[in-house]
C-alpha cells in the first residue's frame, strides 16, 4: 500500500543541545525549507537523546532528524544536508535516507496536544477524530507532559493506538493529530506493545 506521506532521515552531528529545542528547530527548518510551513500534513519528529541534569539534551551517536513530509517533497528535503542547526548547541545534519511508512496495527505518538488539559476531554477530543475518520480502534493515552511550544508552555498525552486495520493504520501515520506537528507533536509510528508500560 503506498502511502502519501514518507519519512526522510538525517543523521545528526554535534550537540548537546537545549531540552526546549522544538520551537528553534523548527524556525530554521522552515527558513531552510521554505515550504515545510504550509505543507498540510508535513511534521517533524521529536530528537531523541538523554538530558543531563535539565540543563542540556545530549544526542547519541545514532541521533536523527526525521521529517513526515508528501512523497513528492523528498528531494526537495535534500537542501538540509549539510546544514547546521543552533539548538543551544550547534549541530549538522548530514545525508537523508528515505523510510516508507508501512501498515501496524499498533501506533504511538510520544504527545499529543489539542485544545483542552483535561484528561476526559482530551480522549474525547481524540475519539471524535478517529471516528471523522472513520477509524475504530483501542485508544490508550499516557502520561501527562508539558511542553514549550510555539512561545508557551503547552499540555498534552502520549497516545497509542492498537488493533489498527491496514488502511486506517496508514491514515493515522499520514494525517497525524492534534496540533503542532512541526514542533514534534501528534505524529504516529509504529509500537510493538499495546502494554501502557512502554509509555
Amino acid at each position: 500500500m503506498a502511502a502519501a506521506m514518507v519519512d526522510i532521515v538525517f543523521p545528526l552531528r554535534g550537540g548537546p543541545i537545549a531540552p526546549e529545542y522544538a520551537d528553534a528547530l523548527s524556525e530554521q527548518l522552515c527558513a531552510a525549507l521554505p515550504w515545510l510551513c504550509n505543507e498540510a500534513g508535513a511534521g517533524v519528529h521529536p530528537l531523541r537523546g538523554t538530558t543531563s541534569c535539565g540543563a542540556e539534551l545530549l544526542l547519541s551517536g545514532r541521533a536523527a532528524l526525521a521529517l513526515r513530509v508528501p512523497a513528492a517533497r523528498s528531494q526537495d528535503c535534500k537542501q538540509l544536508e549539510g546544514v547546521r542547526l543552533d539548538l543551544g548547541g550547534t549541530i549538522e545534519v548530514g545525508t537523508p535516507r528515505r523510510r516508507p511508512l508501512f501498515a501496524h496495527p499498533t501506533l504511538y505518538s510520544h504527545l499529543v496536544v489539542t485544545d483542552t488539559e483535561d484528561e476526559a476531554r482530551f480522549v474525547a477530543d481524540v475519539r471524535q477524530a478517529l471516528a471523522a475518520w472513520n477509524v475504530h480502534c483501542d485508544v490508550i493515552v499516557g502520561r501527562r507532559q508539558s511542553r514549550r511550544l510555539a512561545g508557551t508552555w503547552r499540555t498534552g498525552f502520549s497516545v497509542m493506538l492498537h488493533g489498527l486495520p491496514p488502511a486506517a493504520s496508514m491514515h493515522a501515520q499520514c494525517a497525524g493529530l492534534g496540533a503542532y506537528r512541526l514542533l514534534g507533536c501528534g505524529l504516529f509510528v509504529p509500537h510493538k506493545s499495546a502494554d501502557p508500560a512502554f509509555q
